[in-house]
């Protein structure tokens, strides 16, 4: 780990631009990462339940869930990885946030994976793509030799659901002013934008792909779930949908010492709470796990495990205490 940090170091030493912005773009795009073996993550055993979950489920629901006959499932031997390369469409509502903009520069940076487009869904789906295509511009002026990744804006309003569109009124700062924010989380601005663009993406990228693309879900799913109930003719076509959904399992909440790894192995249930991906276009949710295509699940109980630290973070709360600083400024 020591020999890891110091090469960092002295790599960084090595790369001097003019530009502040530049460099912090190398920063952000190229430096190491060390990442520790599972056995020595710290925060593994970390408990933190989604805050939404009690409000999203009713007894009557968790009745219907508790009736349920699990499979047992086989967790000793996973299939080999063979491809040289993963297709993916990166399917997201980043903006809000920063968790999907961590996501996606993650993404960036793994070798093994082509991303063929990214779409963006909920609410305000253009001011999502713009900050899409901010951090795209960064990333493509260090590695002018990566191919251009399209942006696509998608639906911003779900098929649907029980509870109400929410957007916290700070999404795409800082890069954009007040001003067009409040432009874009006009209702009537929401209600009437373009809705099956992002779909009809995902659906002809498929049929140029077939069996080929595992379609990478990190916010509400209704872009998917709409290209596959306009063109269920990709429903066999599609690899794999990873969801980033559902919260933490109920029975976390009121054991102390639950295990959902041994629970899975001995074949009982493990019920999760919907989190706000699932909820926010339930329909979209039901189209998608009714397709029978292959899905796996990272849940709350997993995602919540993983916590980000070190020079990188240290760099963004720089970040992020400048802009708020300026934003005092302003107001004074």
């Amino acid at each position: 780990m020591g020999n890891k940090q110091n090469k960092t170091k002295n790599n960084s030493k090595k790369n001097k631009y003019k530009d502040e912005d530049e460099e912090d773009d190398y920063y952000i795009f190229n430096r190491e990462i060390y990442i520790p073996p599972l056995t020595d993550y710290k925060y593994f055993n970390k408990r933190m339940p989604y805050t939404m979950e009690e409000k999203e489920i009713s007894d009557e629901e968790q009745k219907k869930i508790s009736e349920i006959i699990p499979e047992k499932i086989n967790l000793t031997s996973f299939p080999e990885i063979k491809e040289s390369k993963i297709k993916v469409i990166i399917d997201t509502d980043l903006g809000t946030d920063w968790d999907d903009a961590m996501a996606l520069m993650y993404a960036l940076r793994i070798p093994k994976i082509e991303i063929l487009g990214i779409t963006t869904n909920y609410g305000i789906p253009k001011l999502r793509a713009k900050v899409i295509q901010k951090i795209l511009d960064a990333y493509e002026k260090q590695n002018p030799e990566k191919n251009k990744i399209p942006v696509i804006s998608g639906a911003s309003r779900p098929l649907g659901t029980h509870r109400e569109l929410m957007l916290y009124g700070h999404e795409g700062q800082p890069f954009f002013n007040s001003k067009e924010l409040k432009e874009n989380i006009k209702m009537d601005f929401i209600m009437n934008q373009e809705q099956e663009n992002a779909a009809k993406f995902i659906s002809d990228q498929i049929k140029k792909n077939p069996n080929e693309i595992k379609i990478i879900s990190i916010g509400i799913p209704t872009n998917i779930g709409l290209a596959i109930k306009n063109n269920p003719e990709i429903i066999p076509l599609i690899k794999e949908i990873i969801i980033m959904g559902c919260g933490s399992s109920v029975e976390e909440r009121t054991k102390k010492d639950f295990n959902p790894i041994e629970q899975i192995k001995n074949g009982k249930i493990i019920s999760l709470y919907p989190n706000h991906n699932i909820s926010g276009d339930s329909l979209a949710t039901k189209i998608i796990f009714n397709s029978k295509i292959p899905i796996k699940i990272v849940s709350h109980t997993v995602s919540s495990k993983f916590w980000s630290e070190g020079n990188l973070i240290d760099f963004f709360k720089k970040k992020a205490k400048e802009e708020k600083d300026k934003k005092k400024s302003y107001n004074t």
